[in-house]
């Protein structure tokens, strides 16, 4: 049984649970693309705090999007998104992830995707491009009373568009950027929703 490296370690430690040996692929993943996920990793951990204090309130009492015979809202996880854009290693995470967070396949009705429950999105860390970056403008009408808050949400909204629209590759680093910039934006909001009280 090999050793886990450094880096392996290191993303067990963002992702905030252990990798096990069985997952040979992972155990033995080529530096480049640890590096890439780990990257990946942590930047999508710091979005998903934000998005958490932005939207999780609106998304959970105010949306009406997609709803099933029993009330319950999918909302924009209405389908398979969470292997848009994925390499292998992270459609791996993103199972060891979720079960980690207490999923079990196929146990909520509403979304086709087969992370959605009825608590939300079984993943926080390694959720796709696709899955992270998308944001529902509605979410931020409090925000837009003035020119500021309008120009910031406009920001936040493309460089969220920039992820939902990017890729895992480790030849480009475009996605990473565009996290960034979402992240940047995005704790400016946070900021602004603190500070002014806005209900969202």
């Amino acid at each position: 049984m090999s050793e886990k490296s450094s880096g392996l370690l290191a993303l067990e430690k963002i992702a905030g649970f252990v990798i096990p040996y069985s997952e040979e692929k992972l155990i033995s993943m080529k530096p480049d693309n640890l590096e890439l996920i780990s990257n990946y990793a942590a930047r999508t951990k710091q979005l998903d705090a934000i998005l958490s204090i932005l939207t999780k309130e609106f998304c959970a009492t105010q949306c009406d999007w997609n709803s099933d015979e029993k009330g319950m809202y999918c909302g924009c996880c209405e389908a398979k998104f969470y292997d848009t854009s994925m390499i292998d290693e992270l459609l791996i995470l993103q199972r060891l992830e979720a079960r980690n967070n207490g999923w079990e396949k196929g146990f909520a009705k509403g979304s086709e995707c087969d992370y959605f429950s009825e608590e939300g999105c079984k993943l926080r860390i390694f959720k796709s491009p696709t899955c992270i970056g998308y944001v529902c403008k509605r979410i931020f009408k409090p925000f837009t009373s003035t020119p500021e808050g309008k120009n910031l949400v406009d920001n936040f909204y493309y460089s969220m568009m920039d992820v939902f629209a990017g890729r895992i590759d480790v030849r480009r680093a475009q996605v990473l950027k565009s996290l960034d910039k979402a992240i940047a934006y995005g704790s400016k909001l946070v900021i602004m929703k603190n500070t002014s009280g806005f209900l969202t």
